[in-house]
């Protein structure tokens, strides 16, 4: 997973790799769950003390328990103090978060801190009963290395003022509403999925109908837009036939008429999700579903993501991909279904080949401009 990957790279303080996965598109604010961090019970213990192996720093308790990647970089902060190379360069990679939009706010739970200053272990215990990463900045504080203690007492501090300076400058509590705006919120929820005043429906492949309105589509999609003034028998009809099942659309249709991220969203087939939206060219949703699909990369499902990726011209979830596929290479290069790519589709081929010819991904160029050094030899690449 490349979420892992970004937890491991953390964790091993390199600022590099850091780097790399979140220029990949891996989203600062993904959860880390045990698939993600090692449950405490798991561990293998040192055979002579019956300790945590050394290099151990963090991991869960419970199955359930999940933890942030700015948790991740303070635990790295802490256990950096004992050389001046790494802690430099663990307090660039809290930097690194903070500016890709780190949320300070949220919380983890069921936390473990391994062989911090005379515990083995501990759990993550906080005085205000909240576990945000200032919280465990202060639990850190609280909890100096007794040989460097001035080094993460000052180590502290820094990270603290960093997470207070961007909390400052990115407020986290909810804005106050007026019940005019409450109820004008509440009205626009009271029309999704309503028969009253709907011009179209969505007659979905599960053979469930979900209605809609033409001018709610055709705000938010340019594709609807275009599409419900043409001559199309759907339009005159007043019927949209979709080949995605309505457990989806009905997704899709809260996300519009609500403004506000389904709890299942993020549950849903990321492909399949991606897909529709792309198709339908629904702005507000096609970012959420280029994440999704990048935090569900895995072996099994890569090249059909990459395929989808490439079909709607998404560079952010391709040059995601090359990324996961050159990270698990030995794998995915050995899978029969993966090679078959290169006869199915020799143009995206040729990409993923050009963008692996440099080792370390080396790039040049800025935002929407950057482009792989390997491929701008070639002439051009549609990856980067």
């Amino acid at each position: 997973m490349v979420v892992n990957q970004l937890a491991e790279a953390i964790l091993a303080n390199s600022l590099t790799q850091v780097k790399f996965h979140l220029d990949s598109g891996t989203s600062v604010n993904s959860m880390l769950d045990a698939n993600c961090l090692p449950m405490v019970n798991q561990i293998p213990l040192c055979s002579e003390e019956e300790d945590l192996p050394p290099h151990v720093k963090v991991a869960l308790d419970d199955i359930l328990g999940f933890a942030y990647p700015l948790h991740l970089a303070i635990v790295n902060l802490y256990h950096s103090v004992k050389k001046t190379y790494l802690y430099e360069s663990a307090l660039e990679i809290l930097d690194l978060l903070l500016a890709h939009g780190a949320n300070t706010s949220e919380c983890c739970s069921c936390l473990v801190l391994c062989n911090i200053e005379r515990y083995n272990y501990h759990p993550f215990e906080s005085d205000a009963q909240s576990y945000t990463a200032l919280d465990l900045a202060l639990f850190f504080k609280k909890h100096p290395n007794s040989f460097f203690e001035a080094q993460t007492h000052s180590a502290m501090e820094s990270g603290i003022k960093r997470i207070q300076k961007k909390a400052k400058k990115s407020p986290t509590a909810p804005i106050k509403t007026v019940p005019v705006v409450a109820e004008v919120a509440a009205a626009w929820k009271s029309l999704l999925c309503s028969e009253e005043f709907s011009d179209i429906c969505f007659q979905c492949s599960d053979g469930v109908s979900l209605p809609a309105h033409r001018i709610v589509l055709a705000a938010v999609s340019p594709y609807f837009a275009t599409a419900l003034k043409g001559p199309w028998s759907e339009v005159s009809s007043g019927k949209w036939n979709t080949s995605y099942p309505s457990t989806l659309i009905r997704l899709i249709l809260e996300l519009i008429y609500t403004g506000k991220v389904p709890n299942a969203f993020c549950k849903e087939n990321p492909l399949m999700l991606f897909d529709c939206v792309s198709e339908y060219d629904i702005k507000p949703a096609i970012k959420l579903a280029t994440n999704a699909c990048i935090q569900k990369l895995g072996v099994s499902n890569v090249k059909k993501i990459l395929q989808a990726a490439s079909l709607h011209s998404n560079t952010k979830i391709k040059k995601a991909c090359f990324v996961f596929v050159q990270s698990n290479a030995t794998h995915i290069l050995t899978d029969a279904g993966f090679m078959t790519l290169a006869q199915e589709d020799p143009k995206l081929w040729l990409q993923r080949v050009l963008c692996e010819r440099l080792d370390d991904f080396s790039f040049q160029g800025k935002g929407q401009d950057r482009q792989c050094t390997s491929c701008v030899r070639e002439g051009g690449c549609e990856a980067a």
